[in-house]
């Protein structure tokens, strides 16, 4: 009967380590799991370049995007606004209203600043940003304007 108990009491042990190898096994793979993802893409495409998007308003907005300085057209080449850029990291840029040429915006936009983030893009067509403005989060889709 000892000889029963003992043999049982080595294949509880033997089960339990098992067990506990198995889980330590399982939290390996979930840590490796959850490691950040890398973004697939390149904003810098964006830095520089033609772009079109209608606005919330439904006006369709040509953007010329030239080193530090973008232009937004409601109406090409008359009806603009202009802002200085700053990109903070590749996908990311802060932007500040420095001159305004349309009849239907505001002055008071002067000096206004926004934080514009690419969030997702797709083979250098378009890219998909949200934009942060008095504390609103707006989202769109922009589109490459291919020459």
């Amino acid at each position: 009967m000892t000889q029963i108990i003992k043999i049982l009491i080595i294949s509880l042990l033997c089960i339990s380590f098992c067990n506990l190898n198995a889980l330590h096994n399982k939290k390996q793979e979930k840590k490796t799991k959850s490691a950040p993802k890398k973004k697939l893409y390149d904003c810098k495409n964006y830095h520089q370049g033609k772009f079109t998007y209608t606005d919330i308003n439904g006006l369709k907005i040509l953007i010329i995007r030239e080193n530090e300085i973008q232009y937004l057209y409601r109406e090409y080449p008359n009806a603009y606004k202009k802002k200085s850029i700053v990109w903070l990291t590749d996908c990311k840029y802060k932007s500040t209203v420095i001159e305004i040429h349309d009849p239907i915006l505001d002055d008071s936009m002067l000096g206004k600043e926004n934080i514009v983030e690419i969030t997702k893009n797709r083979n250098q067509d378009w890219y998909e940003y949200s934009n942060s403005e008095n504390d609103v989060l707006y989202t769109g889709i922009v589109y490459v304007v291919k020459d």
